[in-house]
């Protein structure tokens, strides 16, 4: 059998980064991501020749990723270069350097085709994304459309943070303002639609605005503002002084002196399109370009909710960590839970579901960490492409699930809380404090949980129990009867079915 495993690698402008994967775990996190900074595009926009000391940097990173290679025994590799490639007129001979070194010819990809991959990268990690998806690199800017049909239009304009650093503040902005101002092939964004950004100096923008207004969640991926907050944050991050940039320990120091070109690129834009609100994706045209060889193509076609399950199943393989001990119980407790949520609208009976599908997660963590290391692991995943709102709200339940409460000082990401209306969060209690019941009753075991039902009468709970064995202990399940009662504002009755 041939190796699963294969390697990308993203020859940028800016930065060269090679990820490996593994075709047995296509949700998984990359086995290897490692990237150097080389500024490959560096000089180009006047020169347009790669300057000879950023070809050698470039080559001694191939030769580094091709000695990790051969030490992890991968011998399938992908290599794609973007704009500094495309661009150059010397790039030839140096890409046959690459292909000597890692014996892999590098693609040059089109201005075109990073933009649609990207984009395609985008609607893979965000289910339901519709709206423009605006990638910056080092030595470009793509753009493209997308809607529930898939990508539409695409642009790249010769506009990425290295060109604009090089122009300077006023004839930066003027360019981009006039390339911006002429591609009118898109309508300004309406409600449902969003600026998607892409890249890794917007990631960094993102960082920085994450720890200037104290969110509670460090994860990037899917991080939204509203586009009239982000334009004034970047603002005042143009004109920021050097020792200021470099005082900014949550972004890495390589990105750091090209926040104000991301900060003009972002503010352009959203000025340009419109924008009510932006989100920040952690996945683009590498994703984007890895989804056939990982045989994802199809979920492009599956709908929100299956995506949404499919990221979730992935946090708990059969066998690894954090994996089920008894089979899965989601669907029977989406079906026992029911009953005492008769009202609830459509988004919260989804992340019910969604809630239930975890109800064995974190099961081998130890006991005395479980309600502050399980919601944790959720809310910090790599592969989930559920919202920041998502992962709040699950994480709330699993606290609940595996014992926690709202008023333990010890777990600091209780904030997340914010996050939410009041509403989903009196939701996701209740929903946290069923499962906890359940698992009371159950332990997990589906037989022991199908012979007992809940259902509200009144203003009461009614837990109905048919079998005598478990209804002559009620000391063990009665107390969490009793908080998730107190969670609905009902009084707690046991029965015999």
């Amino acid at each position: 059998m041939s190796d699963p495993r294969f390697a990308l690698i993203d020859l940028g402008s800016n930065s060269i980064r090679m990820v490996v994967f593994d075709r047995r775990r296509p949700y998984a996190a990359p086995l290897l991501n490692e990237r150097q900074v080389i500024e490959l595009g560096r000089g180009l926009s006047t020169a347009n020749e790669l300057q000879p000391d950023r070809m050698a940097a470039a080559l001694e990173a191939f030769r580094h990723f091709a000695w990790l290679l051969k030490g992890a025994e991968i011998d399938e590799v992908h290599i794609f270069a973007t704009a500094a490639a495309r661009a150059a007129e010397n790039s030839a001979a140096f890409l046959e350097k690459i292909h000597d070194i890692m014996g892999s010819q590098p693609e040059i990809m089109s201005g075109d085709q990073e933009a649609a991959l990207a984009a395609r990268g985008v609607q893979l990690a965000c289910p339901g994304a519709v709206g423009l998806v605006a990638d910056l690199g080092g030595g470009s800017l793509e753009l493209a459309e997308l809607s529930e049909a898939g990508v539409g239009r695409t642009a790249s304009l010769p506009l990425g943070v290295l060109w604009l650093e090089e122009m300077g503040l006023r004839n930066a902005k003027a360019a981009l303002r006039e390339a911006l101002d002429t591609l009118s092939w898109w309508p300004d964004l309406g409600e449902e639609q969003q600026l998607y950004l892409v890249g890794g100096t917007w990631r960094a923008l993102a960082k920085a605005h994450m720890a200037r207004t104290l969110y509670p969640l460090n994860v990037v991926h899917r991080y939204a503002v509203s586009a009239k907050k982000l334009r004034a944050y970047a603002k005042r991050l143009i004109t920021r002084p050097a020792h200021r940039l470099d005082a900014m320990e949550h972004v890495s120091p390589a990105r750091r002196r090209k926040l104000p070109w991301a900060a003009l690129a972002a503010k352009e834009l959203a000025r340009s399109v419109k924008a009510k609100r932006v989100v920040f994706s952690a996945a683009g045209v590498r994703e984007g370009y890895s989804a056939e060889l990982l045989g994802r193509a199809q979920e492009f076609n599956l709908p929100q909710n299956a995506r949404y399950d499919r990221a979730i199943a992935a946090l708990i393989p059969e066998g690894g960590r954090f994996s089920e001990r008894f089979g899965s119980l989601g669907q029977t407790l989406f079906t026992w839970t029911s009953p005492i949520f008769l009202s609830e609208k459509p988004a919260l009976r989804d992340r019910r579901a969604q809630a239930c599908q975890l109800f064995d997660f974190g099961w081998e963590a130890h006991p005395d960490y479980r309600k502050r290391d399980v919601p944790s692991a959720l809310l910090h995943s790599v592969t989930l492409t559920q919202s920041h709102k998502d992962r709040a709200y699950l994480a709330l339940v699993l606290l609940l699930r595996h014992g926690g409460n709202l008023k333990d000082p010890g777990l600091p990401w209780l904030p997340l809380i914010d996050l939410l209306p009041k509403g989903h969060v009196r939701h996701a209690i209740a929903v946290g404090e069923a499962l906890r019941l359940a698992y009371k009753i159950s332990r997990g075991l589906m037989p022991l949980l199908s012979s007992t039902q809940l259902r509200t009468e009144g203003l009461r709970l009614i837990l109905e129990i048919s079998r005598p064995d478990l209804l002559a202990m009620p000391h063990l399940y009665s107390a969490a009867l009793g908080r998730l009662s107190s969670a609905l504002a009902l009084e707690p009755q046991i029965r015999s079915a």
